[in-house]
């Protein structure tokens, strides 16, 4: 079972066996992590921004610098940590693909042109592929669910963007189709929203989507 709470997100197997990561505060300032203590628990990192633009207080906002980004992942190296995709890590845990000794799981929420341009390059140095997690009415537009919240307005990857992403490793994943709060829909309807996302997302990338 997934688990995800503001600040951490973890993948349950059983009660003794937990995969869990705090990525430290709204801003992504590193929180070291605890040495993994065995095959079945494995750090999950999610970000949103990487080296948006900051003039003023609300661009701050679930970004992180892209200096601060670089000097993680060396942190995560340092460690002996290796970077793998959401999906290696739930295969890992079912038992069915080898992990490295130490894996961690970069994620981004939203997909932000941002991820690319700064995120990425860093990721590549280490050979490390991530997973983004999309909400796909809003692939090459902006983040327009945010806009009655008054948050800065930044651009979202397209699907070529994507299949950049892809082609290097990356794992895109769904992250419903228009992003509302599933808690304040029925069941119907949040079913709608994550299988239209899964679904869009294999029409255009194939069926690599879990």
């Amino acid at each position: 079972r997934i688990e995800a709470v503001y600040g951490q997100t973890c993948i349950r197997k059983s009660k003794e066996s937990v995969l869990c990561a705090h990525y430290g505060s709204e801003y992504g300032e590193f929180v070291q992590l605890d040495p993994v203590q065995s095959a079945m628990k494995i750090p999950v990192l999610m970000y949103h921004k990487v080296g948006a633009d900051v003039n003023s207080k609300e661009d701050t906002f679930l970004n992180v610098s892209t200096s601060n980004f670089q000097k993680q992942l060396k942190a995560l190296k340092f460690l002996g940590y290796t970077g793998i995709t959401f999906a290696d890590a739930v295969l890992g845990l079912e038992g069915k693909l080898k992990l490295p000794r130490k894996p961690v799981c970069i994620t981004f929420d939203d997909g932000y042109v941002n991820v690319l341009e700064n995120a990425a390059p860093a990721l590549k140095q280490l050979r490390w592929p991530a997973t983004v997690f999309i909400p796909t009415d809003y692939v090459g537009d902006v983040n327009r669910w945010d806009f009655a919240n008054g948050k800065p307005t930044l651009p979202i990857m397209n699907w070529d963007q994507l299949r950049a992403l892809q082609a290097e490793g990356w794992e895109i994943a769904g992250h419903t189709v228009t992003h509302p709060h599933l808690e304040q829909l029925n069941d119907n309807e949040a079913r709608e929203e994550m299988l239209g996302g899964k679904l869009a997302i294999e029409n255009e990338l194939g069926n690599q989507e879990r």
